[in-house]
Formats: structure tokens, sequence, C-alpha cells
């Protein structure tokens, strides 16, 4: 199981870091794979997300480019929150209330991948240390500034592709029902 520290300045003693680059490099040659994949899926449930705005926005073949365009530049948070802005709207004009807690509970779900892609893509990985320490960002706060360590194994790299590749399901299986529900509502 993942665990977090937080440490101002400096990190404790007995935190060991590798002493070459070689070293170094052959620990990032075996790490990157996995987060690699953790980035490949994220991207996915990305494309995903977007997909399911095109959807419900675009209902003319030809226009699905105006709607890209109009993501184009957005982050994934923004994005996921515009679609379940646009689920939200959908679910309440068309009186489908079974709906609202499992988007609220996609809505966690999606926040969540975020969360655990990011400590991923921001790590300093150059900065792993010998107990797979990993500082994943820098938090300032009125008691000072404080870096935030995470441990990494191959366990906790596994669940996290999982639960990434499971919202990317839960977001699909979730978009069926919609579309499914929606479609019972036309006369």
């Amino acid at each position: 199981m993942a665990e977090f520290w937080e440490y101002p300045h400096n990190l404790p003693n007995g935190i060991e870091f590798y002493d070459s680059e070689e070293e170094l490099g052959a620990v990032l040659d075996r790490l990157s794979s996995a987060i690699g994949w953790i980035i490949i899926e994220f991207n996915s449930l990305e494309d995903s997300v977007g997909f399911a705005m095109k959807e419900i926005v675009s209902t003319i073949e030809g226009r699905d480019a105006f709607v890209y365009a109009l993501i184009a530049n957005m982050g994934f948070t923004a994005k996921a929150n515009a679609l379940m802005n646009l689920y939200g709207e959908v679910v309440e004009r068309c009186d489908l209330p079974e709906l609202r807690a499992p988007m609220k509970a996609l809505d966690t779900q999606l926040q969540e991948a975020a969360r655990r892609r990011n400590i991923y893509a921001h790590a300093d990985w150059s900065g792993i240390s010998r107990q797979n320490m990993v500082a994943i960002k820098i938090a300032a706060t009125r008691k000072g500034v404080r870096q935030i360590y995470r441990t990494f194994s191959a366990e906790d790299m596994e669940a996290d592709l999982h639960y990434i590749r499971n919202t990317v399901v839960a977001l699909e299986e979730f978009d069926e029902t919609f579309n499914e529900k929606l479609n019972e509502t036309r006369p």
C-alpha cells in the first residue's frame, strides 16, 4: 500500500539515493513501462470523456469538429466537469433521477483517476530513493512549505493502472445506460 509523507525542506536521515546515473537509469528503466501504461490508459480515459461529450452535444455528423474544437484546449478536469454538467442537465431535463447516484459515483471515480495519474505524471522520478520514495508535490501553507513524498511498489502501480482502466469501463457503462434511458424517454 502506498504511503505518503510530508517533510519540511529536507528528508530525514536514513533515506538513501542512488549513487550513480547508471544505477538510477536502471531503476527508471524498470519503472518506465509501468508509468507509461498508467499515462497511456489515462489518455484513453481522457479521449473517452471527450467522445462522450461530443455524443451529447453533437447530433449532426458533420458538426463533431465544432465540439472537438471547443474541448481541444481543455485539460482533463475541465472535460470531466463539463461532461458531468452535460449528463446532469440531461438527467434533470429528462427526469431520469435513477441516474443521479451512478453519475455521482462516476464523477468521483473520474476525479480519483485524475489524482492517481497526476501523481505519476508530476513526480520527480529522477530523485527516487532506494526506499522507492518519490517527491510528488510541493505544498505551501501558512505553516510553511512542505515536500510531499510517496512510496511506490509494483503492486501500487498495478492497482493504479487497474483503477484507471476500470474508470474507462465505468464511463462506457454509464454512457451506455445513459443513452438507453434517454432513448426510452423519446416518443
